[in-house]
């Protein structure tokens, strides 16, 4: 069997899962130790703590969270930055050391980088060894949808909802790991609706599209058997983009055609030459949110292979 990749809108996908570590800081140490083996050290308390970092460029300068590990008296033991990278960017790549530094030194404490990637090969990119100069290198922890674990036991879901969350985002063709995270989205619903709608809605779309309809009906048997306001929240929403359906993916379809169309013509009057490959990907690509990101690129960038890094 084939393992999982995440599919699916990414500002969707990186804003659930980044939300997942924001919502219980204790998820980041859980998911090194359960999903790459890393001991932690003994804490007694898990805090999220500011992730800004002024000096770095407006789209660069916030880490999704930082997670402080603290022991009592003794203070931080141990600080996390998590990042939610969904493609492979080197520009994003070379702003992380100055997080960790940044981390280091307002924090005094040991600090690592752990990366949440949506498929092998961006896992496989976002591990490797960024070396900085001599004798200072960086090495991120990076997770694939391979290595998160798999939570199906639904009393364990509810007491540990965001890992349950996760598990379902990149296991959901399991049906007991799909169950057991819609179990912990009817949990998380009663505390935060628009939260636990988010959710839902991230793990129903990362599905194939044979399984999003039978996903739908678990999820609504789920949420109306803990009679949250969410499941009637959730079921009306079905029905209206179920009507809205055929007209929302003509116009996403024809924002896309010109988004592509701008992209192209910016890089040809700025005289960037552009490969067919490169032509076909751009005309391909019906993900609004990576044509936004080609066309600010396409602006400065001295080059096409700078725009699709």
């Amino acid at each position: 069997m084939s393992p999982p990749v995440l599919y699916g809108m990414p500002s969707s996908l990186h804003e659930a899962i980044a939300e997942l570590f924001r919502n219980r800081p204790e998820l980041a140490p859980e998911v090194l130790e359960l999903g790459l083996r890393v001991p932690m050290p003994k804490f007694t308390e898990a805090r999220l703590v500011s992730g800004d970092l002024p000096k770095l460029k407006p789209a660069e300068r916030h880490a999704d969270a930082v997670v402080i590990l603290q022991h009592g008296r003794l203070g931080p033991v141990l600080a996390v930055v998590v990042e939610v990278q969904l493609r492979e960017d080197e520009r994003k790549r070379r702003s992380w050391p100055e997080y960790l530094t940044g981390v280091h030194a307002r924090h005094h404490c040991p600090v690592l980088l752990m990366v949440i990637s949506p498929n092998w090969a961006t896992a496989a990119w976002a591990a490797e060894t960024i070396v900085i100069g001599p004798r200072f290198t960086l090495r991120p922890f990076a997770l694939g949808p391979e290595l998160i674990p798999v939570v199906t036991d639904v009393a364990a879901a509810e007491m540990a909802p965001e890992l349950a969350v996760l598990s379902g985002i990149a296991h959901g063709e399991d049906k007991a790991a799909r169950e057991a995270a819609f179990a912990a989205v009817a949990t998380i619903a009663a505390q935060d609706i628009d939260l636990a709608a988010l959710y839902a809605d991230v793990i129903v779309t990362e599905l194939p599209k044979a399984l999003r309809s039978i996903a739908e009906e678990e999820l609504r048997a789920r949420t109306i058997e803990y009679g949250s306001d969410f499941a009637r929240s959730y079921h009306a929403q079905g029905k209206a983009e179920g009507k809205a359906e055929g007209k929302a993916e003509g116009e996403a379809k024809g924002k896309a055609e010109g988004e592509a169309k701008a992209i192209l013509a910016v890089l040809r009057a700025r005289g960037i030459e552009i490969t067919p490959s490169q032509e076909a990907l751009v005309n391909g690509c019906t993900r609004l949110t990576e044509l936004d990101t080609w066309l600010e690129r396409a602006a400065t960038a001295d080059s096409a292979d700078d725009v699709f890094a």
